[in-house]
């Protein structure tokens, strides 16, 4: 009998008081749902909640386990992948990404900027497919610094159960102390903050958790922006001439997860969405960094499987009408307004 066990941990996070996420825990209780209502014997399907050292050491060097799949933090997956290859078994990692959007001197701002806004803040960047790097036309890049400054100076953070608000807070204050030493490093390494970077205070940010969304200027070759801050920051960077050098900047990091180009030009399009593209397991056209499950087309660190085949998952639209995001959100009309190109 083969047992299969699925690990889910906070990407990103270490410390001892790591819990699935509500996501997950919605997830696996409709997969409980299912076992149960199908009568599968008991012990089909199994959910335990608890902390790594309690619950995921054990999991990981049970011999009785043949394949474990582990979603987390790339230090994390280094160290599962370490612990389970002791005992030859077998894992699959769905680890950190650096995602980017390409805005080319063909992109459609009225169209992007919401999409780029949604997929850098939404969740409050704590997603593994958030758009952390933003690589723009050097063409229209102040439009498009000005277009997310604007956008970015509307947003509402507060309490997440109140739907007039567009962020929450960071997970906890260890988030916290990392997005402030990102922000201090990209700082020191040459960056120029041109919006937020402020941790909220105030009765209505009483925990301590509530941060300012960060626009940075920065180079991609800054050592803080080749790391995965798991945070709403958004790194932009602009490049110069043809599309193929915002794809080289594009792949010219060790992660690889999710991707999206902006463009009206269908010769870019197909050359970014083509193997001489992005070289991640995701890549969109006219999208945000798209979030599916897939493999993904560079191994490592950002989803690994022993022998997996690599396929790549992408689509595609132009001039579509209104605005996609993920899960069918709509963008607030009334809070956010945009150029057009």
């Amino acid at each position: 009998r083969r047992v299969f066990v699925v690990l889910v941990r906070s990407s990103g996070q270490l410390s001892h008081e790591d819990h699935l996420v509500g996501e997950h825990q919605g997830v696996v209780w409709i997969v409980a749902g299912v076992v149960r209502e199908n009568d599968l014997p008991e012990g089909v399907f199994n959910l335990l909640i608890g902390s790594g050292p309690d619950i995921g050491e054990g999991l990981l060097n049970d011999k009785r386990i043949a394949l474990l799949s582990l979603t987390g933090s790339t230090r994390v997956g280094k160290h599962a992948a370490s612990a389970v290859a002791q005992r030859l078994g077998r894992c699959i990692l769905e680890l950190g990404g650096n995602n980017a959007i390409i805005l080319t001197e063909e992109a459609e701002l009225k169209l992007a900027v919401p999409a780029v806004v949604f997929g850098a803040v939404g969740t409050t960047g704590q997603r593994c497919t958030t758009t952390r790097r933003l690589i723009i036309h050097e063409s229209i890049f102040d439009q498009v610094s000005q277009a997310l400054v604007k956008a970015y100076g509307a947003l509402k953070i507060g309490d997440p159960l109140d739907e007039s608000h567009h962020l929450g807070p960071l997970i906890d204050r260890e988030a916290v102390a990392q997005y402030t030493q990102a922000l201090e490093q990209a700082r020191a390494q040459g960056g120029e903050i041109i919006y937020g970077g402020e941790v909220l205070e105030g009765p209505a940010y009483a925990s301590g958790c509530y941060v300012q969304p960060a626009l940075v200027k920065v180079e991609n070759h800054y050592p803080i922006v080749q790391e995965e801050t798991f945070a709403p920051i958004l790194y932009l960077i602009p490049y110069q001439g043809g599309v193929e050098n915002a794809i080289a900047i594009h792949n010219d990091v060790p992660q690889g997860l999710s991707s999206a180009i902006f463009t009206n030009d269908l010769h870019q399009s197909e050359t970014f969405l083509s193997h001489w593209g992005s070289d991640c397991g995701m890549a969109a056209n006219q999208v945000q960094t798209p979030g599916k499950p897939t493999c993904a087309a560079r191994p490592t660190p950002s989803i690994t499987e022993a022998n997996c085949p690599w396929p790549r998952a992408s689509s595609s639209k132009f001039r579509g009408q209104g605005i996609s995001l993920a899960g069918g959100l709509k963008c607030p009309s009334n809070a956010m307004h945009f150029p057009s190109s």
